[in-house]
């Protein structure tokens, strides 16, 4: 052991999240002390987001404030903003960079300085297993990379081709997560894509996950995973939780054109549908991205009535950001007023649909996993991905839902 402390801080999305989680594992397997958080130490690996401008904003201001905390420390940063935008860390107070790819090789490269952008991998990397910063869900990454080439996302030019893990690779570590979680979340890119590069498949993998004692539900998905063959296999799944995030953006079909999504609206209610024909209580969430260049204000209706059609139960909504060195960053963006005010419209029905959701459930039994205390009360999500409160000591429950309570329902363990 030495008493050398590391903070690996992790912005963006759940696959940061995970490989971050793996980093501390590399670090704490070599005697170091790993926090998650920012706190002072002598060593900072930020893991960068580049999704969105905003994004790239509060990771350079990770990076300013773990410099505040320790002026002597050593800072790295790593991951997707570097990649995609190197110059925005340059001489920032910043003693290393890495990109996106062989973050794995960082604890041979402590003493290196300067700048290491290595290649793309023709497979996908394996790490460490996560470190278990805490006990609620695991992340369980199966996949990297993407192959869609959307035209306002930056995601696969900085993380490259699509690359799927084996499947006793990841049930590996899966067996591994059932020691400490009672929840699995299965987390990628693009997790419609896993196996095609692998001569495997999802339904292979889920046939495997599905033999597992912890519960496990799916990150964000595509259309085009959607289909009979899946959803009846996951409907006799003791263990498979019916929350399909299902990427939308828009819901009108020129911006989909525009947006170079793969899919129109009506294929997407078809998926919608069949989701809803093997799970009717299915919680079903999606992005929305407001303000895109083109969207026209009957665009914008267009997808008002849509998402009120979908009936989702929570919308996960963003500005369009223009990122440099995707096709959609060459239009001219719309005056922030009309952003600002659609934002506004979007938020009301997205709190409507959220009130409409629990409204639905009000009555229902729901199987909870209870996370943490909040008002001397349990609370916790149900399979659906409803947020449950309950008064009980319990860690796993079934809870007859009575009413609303804040931002979910509240009931009793039955």
């Amino acid at each position: 052991m030495n008493d050398t402390k590391v903070c690996i801080f992790s912005l963006g999305c759940k696959t940061n999240q995970y490989e971050s989680s793996c980093l501390a594992t590399a670090f704490f397997e070599k005697g170091y002390d790993v926090y998650s958080h920012l706190t002072k130490a002598d060593i900072y690996v930020i893991n960068t987001c580049a999704v969105t401008n905003e994004a790239e904003r509060k990771s350079r201001q990770a990076i300013q404030r773990a410099r505040s905390m320790n002026k002597n420390a050593k800072i790295i940063v790593i991951g997707c903003a570097p990649q995609a935008d190197l110059k925005n860390f340059i001489n920032k107070d910043v003693d290393y960079i890495k990109g996106s790819y062989g973050k794995i090789n960082l604890l041979d490269q402590l003493e290196e300085t300067g700048v290491a952008i290595e290649n793309e991998p023709i497979i996908y990397e394996e790490l460490p297993k996560p470190f278990i910063f805490e006990k609620t869900r695991a992340l369980l990454k199966i996949q990297d990379g993407c192959d869609n080439y959307c035209s306002y996302c930056v995601i696969p030019y900085v993380r490259g081709k699509s690359r799927s893990r084996l499947i006793k690779n990841i049930i590996e570590e899966a067996k591994y997560f059932e020691n400490f979680f009672s929840e699995i979340v299965i987390t990628g890119i693009n997790i419609a894509a896993f196996g095609k590069d692998s001569n495997e498949s999802i339904h292979d993998l889920v046939d495997e996950l599905s033999k597992l004692k912890a519960r496990f539900r799916f990150g964000s998905i595509y259309v085009e995973m959607i289909n009979d063959e899946l959803l009846s296999k996951l409907q006799k799944f003791d263990n498979f939780c019916p929350h399909f995030h299902l990427s939308l953006q828009s819901g009108s079909d020129s911006i989909l054109k525009d947006m170079n999504r793969k899919y129109l609206t009506s294929d997407y209610k078809n998926a919608v549908n069949l989701i809803k024909k093997y799970f009717p209580n299915a919680g079903l969430t999606t992005d929305i991205i407001v303000g895109y260049p083109t969207e026209s204000k009957e665009n914008f209706i267009e997808t008002i009535n849509f998402v009120k059609e979908i009936k989702f139960s929570d919308i996960h909504i963003f500005k369009f950001s223009p990122k440099k060195g995707t096709k959609a960053a060459l239009l001219t963006s719309l005056p922030k007023e009309i952003v600002n005010k659609r934002m506004q419209i979007m938020k009301e029905i997205k709190s409507q649909l959220i009130v409409d959701f629990l409204i639905a459930n009000i009555g229902s039994t729901q199987e909870v996993i209870f996370e943490k205390n909040e008002d001397n009360l349990k609370v916790g999500y149900s399979r659906n991905y409803l947020k449950i409160y309950s008064n009980t000591n319990q860690e796993k429950a079934n809870v007859i839902c009575h009413k609303i309570y804040k931002d979910g329902l509240i009931g009793e363990v039955c």
